[in-house]
């Protein structure tokens, strides 16, 4: 799996656009008004849980983790900055993180 990530408002919707015009799944949380989304519902639940401490290891979500990052090829979500480390704890095939540090111009 690769993962798109990066602060908000740093263009990683836009980058996550060009995966999607390349024909890749990249989730139906888009928000047409402010310019951002393109992210699996799945990953985005698994990430609030980290963030809300409802997760701290609990072995059936590191097995969801594990499971999404075999089948899905890749994903954004802004929260990624600060829950990685706990996907990697947990097994999770991670191939490549693109991290978007900003894009000066807005598509």
């Amino acid at each position: 799996m690769y993962i798109i990530t990066g602060f908000g408002r740093s263009g990683t919707s836009f980058i996550a656009e060009i995966f999607k015009e390349c024909g890749y799944n990249m989730g139906h949380l888009y928000n047409d008004k402010i310019k951002a989304g393109w992210e699996l519902h799945e990953i985005v639940s698994i990430n609030k849980s980290i963030l809300t401490g409802d997760y701290w290891g609990e072995e059936d979500i590191q097995n969801q983790m594990r499971t999404l990052s075999n089948e899905v090829k890749v994903v954004k979500d802004p929260k990624f900055i600060i829950t990685l480390k706990h996907w990697i704890d947990a097994g999770a095939n991670i191939e490549g993180i693109f991290f978007v540090d900003a894009i000066s111009e807005r598509y």
